[in-house]
């Protein structure tokens, strides 16, 4: 491995972990309501460990082709870091989209048994 594809895998791994962390974060913020904060607490473990391992994939995919994209190894160093950013970001967004889902269905059905109760 060049030092390219080290500084590359450093910085795409460590944008992985932060944007996992945040996934965490959303989570930990929706459990905090005593109707959804179970069905938030095991999306946002999901949809984050879902999240990583797509993740992982997009950077190791990106490292594949690394060495193909220009001549410059310099060049490389500002070009994949980049695509791995846009891609994670995109992939963040899908996530947390997913999250809001997840908690608006479980607020369905809680509302449904509610209201099925008559309270």
């Amino acid at each position: 491995m060049t030092l390219y594809e080290g500084l590359y895998f450093g910085i795409a791994l460590s944008g992985l972990g932060v944007f996992c962390w945040i996934i965490h974060i959303m989570g930990q913020a929706l459990t905090s309501c005593p109707d959804t904060g179970r069905a938030a607490r095991a999306g946002s473990l999901v949809i984050m460990t879902g999240f990583a391992a797509i993740g992982f994939g997009v950077v190791a995919l990106i490292a594949a082709f690394l060495p193909r994209l220009t001549l410059d190894g310099a060049a490389n160093l500002y070009v994949t870091p980049g695509l791995a950013a846009v891609a994670l970001g995109i992939g963040r967004t899908m996530a947390a989209d997913q999250l809001r889902q997840v908690v608006s269905a479980a607020a369905d059905r809680i509302a449904a048994a509610k209201a099925q109760r008559g309270g």
